[in-house]
């Protein structure tokens, strides 16, 4: 049993244990164990109130006889007992009891969050070793006026990694004469300690402890504040964890590497190999693998990076990662000779994956900004950020599409709280355009939270009674008049429609049966979340509003930051919204967390497939591994780079077709084999369909050994009739190696075929190309070859098709099969591999027999027949084919189809 006591109340909890087998007797030993606690207790408490855990020395249960023996003749401390229920209680039970202040206001009062205010952590003075306490303040955001909520004191923002949750590590959370121990994490303990000051208060936004973590409606209305409060604050404090693996060494180096000079003395000098690996190390701590950090240092103002006691500026610090990263060559061959390193050229892996370089090269990048950091537009579609930042993970597999929202051009957030969608007031908290925040917010009155109790209720000077209330003043009054028992949430609310509409206008789809070609599929000119029968509900007030405001015929287009007075701010920002309608209406995403994973993707989906106009997302990797979702859902297992056991990145896939080299934004695609046709496609509401129009290009006729790890079969020279290597290869063997373009997207240039001759005569006895030791030691020109070679075969297999011929050649997936179909789908840039299912079995499994009482037998009556849906198995290479030429031949009507792709 554990306990815990304050003056006026006292807290029990008791671990009870269930026999494996069932038994009357030991359940009565259970029971007088349970009595014999319970009587021993009195004389086990601390003689005054604190907070503290107890062992109560107990009698061991197997020394109770059947008769009842007493305890008090046979005691034994129940040590492993009692230290597994203080577990349980620090990691579990003390978040329900005495250790949860969130919810204990919560629910005591009726105290509900609004979506113009956010709460800050004051983190109250105190020695290094001293406990921490704090307060949690409701501040209001800056541009909500009229909001009655005090203006937020300048506070930093934390960004760190979350880490283990065990540890039992607490802050106290002082409220009124309240004290709440609150469970938080060893890295968040750590953190808050190194930026606690023993002179004066320091005021942090610190998401789990501002954020009521278990409530997904408030998560729905806060998170979309994230994107405000990391910009607005003074400053981001980056914590990396403490010091470990050389870390401040590490930092030191970081320092000397901003001296140019050094830094090309650094990268040649075997000496300063163990800093490098320091480095490398560092860079790789698990905050850097966060899908958050990209908002929260893309945001700031202003970021600091922390390891332990040591900090530097994260301009500073992205500066030398990315210098690091481009120095890979020359960093290569200096652990080559470094003995202390094994001499492995490739010790630090592929650089370019790592987290922290890709946050480094993005974070300046992502928006347009003034001179003093004002952000003022943002670079790159929604699409172009999901499929590119495969470094960066979530815990909440939401949290892939939700965590980089507001940082795409073209998606319109709208937070939702309760049974309301909450649509956007007119605000311009990040730049001279209205962006989209939550307006208000609602809790439906019968919501229910876990009752807490405070585990001391020492009057602190710093309590500040009644200045953390969230409720709007004439609701405060009302709530406490009510009892215990008939206490609800009451305040006013500003919305703009029931949920079930707007739900209807973000998720809607176009109806109809797919029978064949002409079916009615959503064209790519139509919005996603506008489908012609319904219309977008009006915003709030406060805009219509505003647009009224705004003359028809004014002489000049005023700006929100070049506005003199509030009347024309609100004018040019009314017109500005006014302009900006149709956009708002086409990229606008619930942030739900009460959705299912597929129906969140779907929104990605839809919302990427319109903006675009292409289905090319398709074939790029940006889902969490997640076996349940469709194959259209592209996953991360499908990625050309992983994570290995020892924390680098090394290749395991070939890069994408669809994308060009090197491009995040919208470049030109490598690739049309569609010939410029836009994707003809739909995504039924309910289900786990995707149809999409296309045409049967091919299916293929024979198939060689992938080439894992970039090792190259010797029967792919086989198949394509190079025998005798003293001769040049065919071109279109070597083109097709290449995918026929180099490194940055342009076409293969021709002395690659010299390149390619020189390499495949390095093999040893005829056999397989090994191109990974060949890279160690070969001329520039053939290392240029090589490395454009692993990006496209690394894991994809050698094809040959069935009505090409035997000069046809493709570059399909490692998973391909004999008989899956090579098609060309409207809106994709490049052929992909389809296979075939008729009545939920795989086509080329399927036997078809005549006889007459065979189940597989097939006539044309058979309704089976149209019982067809495919797999997607992924993207290929098809040599003469990535142009658009499948169209200049004449094909059959039925070549061209309507694919049920599940």
């Amino acid at each position: 049993m554990i306990y815990a006591a304050s003056p006026t109340e006292n807290v029990y909890i008791f671990l009870l244990s269930r026999a494996l087998t069932p038994s009357t007797t030991l359940a009565k030993k259970g029971w007088r164990l349970g009595l014999e606690l319970l009587h021993h207790t009195d004389a086990s408490l601390p003689s005054r109130a604190q907070t503290q855990l107890i062992k109560i020395t107990c009698p061991d249960p197997s020394s109770l006889s059947e008769e009842g023996s007493s305890a008090s003749h046979s005691r034994a401390r129940l040590d492993h007992t009692i230290s597994l229920a203080q577990q349980v209680v620090n990691a579990r039970t003390l978040s329900l009891v005495g250790a949860a202040p969130l919810r204990a206001r919560i629910s005591s009062a009726a105290q509900r969050y609004r979506t113009d205010s956010f709460r800050l952590l004051r983190l109250l003075r105190g020695a290094p070793n001293s406990d921490l306490k704090g307060n949690l303040k409701v501040r209001r955001l800056q541009h909500e006026e009229e909001c009655e909520n005090p203006e937020p004191e300048p506070y930093d923002a934390l960004s760190y990694n979350w880490g283990p949750q065990e540890g039992h590590k607490f802050i106290e959370i002082i409220e009124s004469s309240n004290v709440y121990p609150m469970p938080i994490g060893p890295n968040l303990d750590a953190a808050l300690r190194q930026f606690r000051s023993e002179h004066e208060e320091v005021f942090l936004w610190v998401d789990a402890l501002c954020i009521d973590q278990s409530n997904l409606k408030e998560k729905g209305v806060q998170i979309p504040l994230m994107r405000y409060i990391y910009n607005h604050a003074q400053c981001v404090r980056v914590w990396l964890g403490g010091e470990a693996d050389g870390s401040s060494h590490a930092m030191d180096f970081v320092e000397g590497c901003l001296d140019l000079s050094d830094f090309d003395k650094r990268i040649v000098n075997v000496v300063e190999s163990p800093h490098w690996a320091a480095l490398s190390a560092l860079i790789r701590r698990p905050w850097f693998t966060r899908r958050w950090i990209i908002q929260e240092v893309g945001l700031a103002k202003e970021a600091v990076v922390h390891c332990g006691d040591k900090h530097i500026e994260w301009r500073k610090f992205a500066s030398v990662i990315t210098m690091l990263a481009r120095a890979q060559p020359q960093l290569r061959k200096l652990f080559r000779e470094s003995a202390g390193f094994k001499n492995h050229p490739d010790y630090l892996g592929d650089l370019s994956e790592l987290g922290a370089i890709r946050l480094a090269d993005l974070t300046d990048n992502l928006f347009r900004r003034m001179s003093d950091r004002t952000i003022t537009g943002r670079h790159f579609t929604l699409e172009a950020l999901m499929s590119s930042l495969g470094a960066f993970e979530a815990s909440e597999p939401k949290d892939v599409l939700y965590a980089i929202l507001w940082l795409a051009n073209d998606a319109h957030p709208v937070a939702k709280s309760a049974d309301t969608v909450i649509e956007q007031s007119l605000t311009v908290p990040l730049e001279d355009t209205p962006t989209l925040s939550p307006v208000a917010m609602s809790f439906p009155e019968d919501a229910t939270f876990q009752a807490t109790f405070p585990l001391r209720t020492d009057s602190d000077p710093k309590s500040d009674a009644g200045a953390d209330d969230l409720r709007p003043p004439d609701s405060t009054q009302r709530a406490r008049a009510l009892s215990e028992q008939s206490r609800k949430t009451q305040f006013e609310m500003t919305v703009t429609a029931p949920m079930s509409e707007l739900d209807r206008v973000a998720q809607s789809t176009v109806g109809g049966s797919v029978i064949d070609a002409k079916a009615t599929l959503r064209r790519s000119s139509q919005s996603h979340d506008e489908p012609q029968s319904q219309k977008l509900p009006v915003l709030p007030q406060i805009v219509t509003a505003m647009t009224q405001q705004t003359s028809p015929n004014r002489p000049r287009r005023l700006s929100v930051r070049s506005a003199k007075d509030d009347k024309e701010r609100k004018q040019a920002a009314g017109d500005h919204l006014r302009r900006r309608l149709p956009k708002i209406k086409k990229g606008r995403i619930v942030v739900d967390y009460g959705k299912e994973i597929l129906e969140v993707y779907k929104d990605f989906l839809e919302l990427a497939i319109s903006q675009s106009k292409s289905i090319d997302i398709l074939c790029m990797p940006w889902a969490p591994t997640d076996q349940t979702l469709p194959s259209w859902i592209p996953q991360m297992n499908r990625n050309a780079f992983g994570l290995t056991s020892s924390g680098v990145y090394r290749r395991v896939n070939a890069d994408p077709l669809v994308k060009r080299p090197g491009h995040l934004g919208r470049a030109p695609k490598p690739y049309d084999a569609a010939r410029g046709r836009p994707a003809n496609w739909m995504i039924p509401k309910d289900g786990r369909s995707i149809f999409v129009e296309g045409m049967v290009l091919d299916k293929i006729k024979q198939r060689e050994k992938p080439a894992w790890d970039g090792i190259i079969p010797d029967q792919w020279m086989q198949a394509v009739g190079w025998d005798d290597q003293k001769h040049s290869p065919p071109e279109r063997f070597w083109r097709t190696l290449v995918g026929n373009i180099d490194s940055a997207g342009n076409a293969a240039p021709i002395h690659w075929e010299i390149a390619c001759k020189y390499a495949f005569a390095q093999r040893a006895h005829g056999g397989s190309i090994r191109t990974s030791d060949l890279l160690l030691d070969c001329p520039s020109t053939v290392s240029e070859f090589l490395e454009r070679v692993q990006c496209v075969v690394w894991s994809r297999r050698l094809a040959k098709l069935e009505h090409l011929g035997e000069e046809s050649l493709c570059l399909a997936p490692g998973k391909a099969k004999k008989g899956d179909f090579i098609c060309i789908l409207y809106g994709c840039s490049v052929p992909v591999v389809l296979r075939p299912y008729i009545n939920g079995i795989a086509a080329a499994k399927r036997i078809s027999c005549q006889h007459a009482e065979c189940p597989t037998r097939q006539t044309s009556q058979s309704a089976e027949r149209t019982k067809v849906h495919y797999e997607f198995i992924g993207e290929c290479y098809v040599h003469g084919m990535m142009g658009g030429e499948a169209f200049n031949e004449k094909r059959n009507r039925t070549d061209y189809k309507i694919f049920d792709v599940r």
